[in-house]
């Protein structure tokens, strides 16, 4: 009955719909009707303003660093973790389609293993100021945070469930690409 719970409240919370209401305070638009549609911190960084994609980011990456730390053990914590991530990705109350939980992920693995992820979102910044190129940096990025937390020795279960949340952003992205696509192919001017 606790993990049904802690899934339920991360659900919940992945739900908030932070780039929605961001873009709707700002502007009075649907961010889904913006850039390539996607619901997330990147798409309102992009068309919507600098400001309001780093509130955004912040928004969603405490929806996952707040609920997995709101439970003690650690199985909770990591189903509460999975609960945010479906919630953000797939959020009932915007018809199912909603970011990529990059943000959130980070919250979470922020509060599992601080020091390395703060390490590789560092570099990831550090790196997009360089190349330009937001997701191969935030790429580079997860796999140092999680080379780092293999060196530092870091319990394999913490490990295995940051991988995989990784991966779920990268699935999450193939999913949504041809959507993607076809919503940007339709807004260009001709």
């Amino acid at each position: 009955m606790k993990f049904i719970y802690a899934f339920i409240l991360g659900y919940i919370a992945g739900n908030f719909p932070s780039a929605y209401i961001v873009t709707y305070i700002k502007n009075r638009k649907d961010i889904r009707k913006l850039g390539d549609g996607n619901p997330g911190a990147e798409n309102t960084f992009k068309n919507v303003g600098k400001i309001e994609g780093v509130i955004v980011a912040i928004l969603d990456f405490a929806k996952g660093f707040i609920i997995v730390a709101a439970f003690k053990e650690l199985p909770l914590k990591f189903t509460a973790g999975v609960g945010v991530v479906l919630g953000h990705d797939f959020p009932v109350i915007m018809k199912f389609y909603g970011g990529k939980a990059m943000a959130s992920t980070l919250g979470i693995l922020t509060y599992l293993m601080p020091i390395q992820t703060i390490v590789g979102i560092s570099s990831g910044l550090i790196l997009t100021k360089i190349t330009k190129k937001w997701e191969f940096s935030m790429s580079i990025a997860f796999m140092l945070l999680l080379i780092l937390a293999l060196i530092f020795g870091y319990e394999v279960p913490k490990i295995i469930y940051g991988t995989s949340l990784i991966v779920f952003i990268g699935l999450k992205k193939l999913i949504d690409s041809p959507r993607e696509k076809a919503i940007l192919k339709t807004r260009r001017p001709v």
